[in-house]
């Protein structure tokens, strides 16, 4: 019986370690349905916008427009900068809207860091319809240095200015234009710091311990 209670007091204290440790969260979700940006931000739109569209059919999404002159429109995450190595990964639905232009645009995650910009590889997907796409922060090689310094992307992503979502947009003879359409946006992550979990873990076994010195101590009275 008291084997039995020490083995469950080291297991349930390792089954507490380990859940701790696998304590990944949504960081950020945005559906864009409540009719807000929810979390993000226009930055630097060189005469364009972010635009939140809904049909009142459950079916609101972000968008960037420029009317004036092609460039690219970046959605900033204000609430995500500073060391964001607790990330894992980012999923979106992109829709490539065409106006007549013929022309497959791209969109781009970017991490900001001092002096050097990182962005995604970028995988195109097909025109008029909704490409779900997704992102590894935990995978260097999915990144590469868009602009700036050659800091390692381990350096910028731990000490980042902003992470972006970078939309292509263009204006043709002032009729035909093209935008790219954002939805179901999540940002997923480890909430919990690195030692938690061992310091449970420690819990865990040091209750143990304690548990067993006591019997150790009632059999020899």
């Amino acid at each position: 019986m008291k084997k039995k209670l020490l083995a469950g007091l080291a297991v349930g204290g390792m089954m507490l370690g380990m859940a701790a440790m696998a304590n990944a969260d949504v960081i950020l979700s945005s559906d864009f349905e409540d009719g807000t940006l929810q979390g993000w931000a226009p930055f630097a739109p060189f005469g364009g916008a972010l635009i939140l569209y809904d049909n009142g059919v459950d079916n609101a999404f972000m968008y960037a427009t420029d009317t004036v002159a092609g460039g690219s429109l970046l959605a900033q995450a204000p609430g995500l900068s500073g060391d964001l190595s607790y990330l894992d990964s980012m999923i979106w639905d992109e829709f490539v809207y065409d106006h007549g232009s013929n022309t497959v645009i791209s969109t781009y995650i970017m991490i900001h860091g001092s002096d050097t910009w990182y962005q995604s590889s970028n995988v195109l997907g097909a025109v008029g319809v909704w490409n779900s796409k997704a992102v590894d922060f935990n995978d260097a090689t999915a990144w590469s240095i868009a602009g700036g310094g050659s800091a390692s992307f381990t350096d910028v992503i731990s000490n980042a200015d902003g992470l972006f979502i970078s939309m292509d947009t263009s204006n043709w003879s002032g009729t035909n234009w093209y935008e790219s359409r954002i939805d179901n946006v999540v940002v997923n992550g480890t909430s919990a710091p690195v030692p938690v979990p061992a310091t449970m873990l420690l819990f865990g076994t040091g209750l143990a311990g304690l548990v067993g010195s006591r019997i150790r101590r009632s059999k020899k009275a």
